[in-house]
């Protein structure tokens, strides 16, 4: 009777562990926390990427992580161009300081429109300034699926005052175009 009970709870442990899911195409779409720490992630990987290339002064890749719609209304080469002479030297530290959810729109329990956005502060470089990063993520728009991507990146002092825009820029938002 004994070997039966832990066989039978054996068996039961092993059956709870099995995730039924686990073969499922990732998509943004779902609601679940398991999605929203990928999105979150990938988010943050982004940033980290785009300071990557803003150190490198790698236009191509930042280019290539914004939103087809946006890079078609914008001149990503101009507003990137700006960024580089104010961006001075590469850096040698920063610090993440908030990633989430920035707009969210829900039917039927999936996600129809889905915004992350991300900051990182602190970016200090080698040339002894110091800057944060904002980025706007769109990972869901069933309306206008041309605005998945990378909407915007503004570059900031060290207080959060916006100095230079990349992509999409509402006429709401303050930019001083001098560090």
């Amino acid at each position: 009777m004994k070997k039966l009970f832990i066989l039978f709870i054996s068996t039961i442990l092993f059956l709870c562990s099995c995730n039924p899911n686990k073969d499922e195409a990732y998509d943004p779409h779902n609601t679940d926390s398991s999605t929203y720490q990928i999105n979150r992630q990938d988010t943050i990987n982004m940033a980290e990427d785009i300071i990557t290339y803003l150190d490198n002064k790698d236009r191509d890749n930042i280019k290539a992580l914004f939103a087809p719609q946006i890079a078609q209304e914008y001149n990503l080469d101009a507003q990137i161009d700006k960024i580089f002479e104010i961006y001075d030297g590469a850096s040698i530290s920063y610090e993440v300081e908030t990633c989430g959810e920035g707009g969210k729109h829900i039917k039927d329990g999936m996600f129809l429109y889905l915004e992350f956005d991300c900051a990182v502060k602190s970016i200090q470089t080698n040339n002894d300034k110091i800057f944060r990063i904002s980025i706007i993520r769109c990972l869901v728009d069933d309306d206008n699926p041309d605005n998945i991507g990378l909407n915007k990146v503004f570059l900031c002092r060290a207080d959060g005052t916006n100095i230079a825009p990349i992509g999409e820029v509402s006429e709401d938002e303050f930019f001083q175009w001098e560090y």
